[in-house]
């Protein structure tokens, strides 16, 4: 069996969570004689280009789309599509497996579209809550959490909420959107952001759409929680063609099933993952502020995504001596690395599906200290194997670590609840059942 896997970075230039998890599955899947080859974007590039990695072969697309409204409205094609077919057919997989559809230049819903029609199998796995979720973060008004059904007026509400905007002229434009919406009169085709405005409630039924499209070309969605696949029930997802396979852990360098016990007065505090907004360092950086310095520490591992973000992180730490930054840690080396300390912080301002890093800190026997969002409460239960705080509240995470810096067996309670996560070959025997039960579908 040929298996094509498609998304939008790979490693070594990118290693977040669908790098990995793609690198990992493709690793494992090689043993139960699967073929799996990569395929990626070479972005403002007009040739192909060819590497392998770890004995993973992958093919960049040339891609030399210039980035513009239509192409991120998806309204047009991207050039490297054609490209794609061309080396999907050289290629000619049994089944195309896709883990990123995004728009403007990236893999998108255009690619899918184009393999289905060309007779191939497809599967589409969901890494992210985006594609039922407008504002991406499945917080309603970012405050409360939602249930993820797409419902017109209630996410044009909550969307024009995220814009800031005082709670009067919110209130004209919901209504104005609804109007306009019920006699089908369109304004976003204009260049005015006033009449984009106007538009909300008609680009969120072209998002619905999307969704639907996604279903419609796929044989198989694959969801990495139980709480995303009701998600997509709710969005009428037939149940037929959801597939739950949960998150694992892929290979690490000295795996322990217990962590090792506290030493000393001082927390020693972790965080490891992208340096970016979503994942709300800030809010760490914010909680620690008035907390006793010699009783907690903080080491951040992770890669800038944001420039302007990470500076303003450091510069709001440069008065901090007990945060350091510690740039990138390999992924086979973060469990290894996870056990030089008590805890591992999870702040996220936005909806995680199934978090790897949760799974990294299980398996080196660390407690997590997390925002209250879906994904992460799947995996944890407050009190019991971590914590979870009051999303995008600082005060509320401040509040839990000066509880655990008075009370460091807290964290002695709570490592013997931890379970190890499960391992990443069960993922790809559960891959491997999926893709022949899909190709016998005829």
């Amino acid at each position: 069996m040929k298996v094509v896997l498609c998304l939008n970075h790979f490693l070594p230039t990118r290693r977040a969570g669908t790098e990995v998890y793609v690198f990992s599955l493709a690793k494992e899947l090689e043993k139960f004689g699967v073929i799996c080859k990569v395929i990626i974007p070479n972005f403002n590039c007009e040739k192909n280009d060819y590497y392998t990695f770890d004995g993973i072969e992958v093919v960049k697309y040339a891609e030399p789309s210039r980035i513009d409204k239509l192409l991120i409205s998806g309204k047009k094609k991207p050039e490297g599509i054609a490209e794609f077919i061309k080396i999907i057919e050289n290629e000619k997989p049994n089944l195309i497996h896709f883990h990123e559809l995004l728009g403007s230049n990236n893999i998108s819903l255009h690619h899918l579209k184009a393999v289905k029609e060309k007779g191939y199998k497809t599967l589409v796995t969901f890494h992210l809550s985006g594609y039922s979720c407008f504002t991406g973060n499945l917080l309603y008004k970012e405050k409360e959490p939602c249930n993820g059904e797409i419902d017109i007026q209630k996410c044009s509400k909550c969307y024009l909420h995220t814009k800031k905007l005082n709670p009067h002229t919110e209130q004209f434009l919901a209504t104005l959107n609804n109007i306009l919406f019920y006699l089908n009169i369109k304004t976003m085709d204009t260049k005015s952001s006033f009449t984009t405005a106007l538009s909300i409630n008609f680009l969120i039924k072209e998002f619905q759409v999307k969704l639907n499209k996604i279903v419609e070309y796929s044989d198989g969605i694959i969801s990495l929680t139980n709480w995303y696949s009701s998600v997509l029930k709710l969005n009428k997802v037939p149940s037929e063609k959801i597939n739950y396979i949960p998150q694992a852990l892929p290979k690490q360098k000295d795996i322990l099933v217990e962590g090792s016990t506290k030493k000393g007065n001082e927390l020693k505090v972790v965080f490891v993952g992208r340096i970016s907004p979503i994942k709300g360092i800030h809010l760490l950086i914010e909680a620690m502020k008035d907390l006793p310095h010699k009783l907690i520490s903080l080491d951040i591992f992770g890669e800038p995504q944001d420039i302007k973000y990470f500076e303003n992180c450091i510069n709001l730490t440069k008065s901090m001596s007990n945060i350091r930054w510690r740039g990138v840690v390999e992924s086979e080396m973060v469990v290894h690395e996870l056990k030089n300390y008590d805890l591992l912080c999870l702040p996220s301002t936005t909806c995680e599906m199934a978090p790897l890093v949760i799974q990294e800190a299980f398996a080196a026997g660390l407690p997590v200290l997390a925002s209250n969002v879906q994904g992460n409460a799947e995996q944890i239960v407050s009190g019991v194997n971590g914590w979870l705080f009051n999303y995008n509240d600082s005060s509320s995470l401040e509040a839990i670590l000066q509880d655990i810096i008075e009370f460091p067996e807290e964290l002695e309670v709570i490592k013997k609840n931890i379970s190890m996560p499960l391992p990443f070959e069960e993922v790809a025997k559960e891959h491997n059942r999926l893709y022949n039960k899909i190709l016998l579908i005829q």
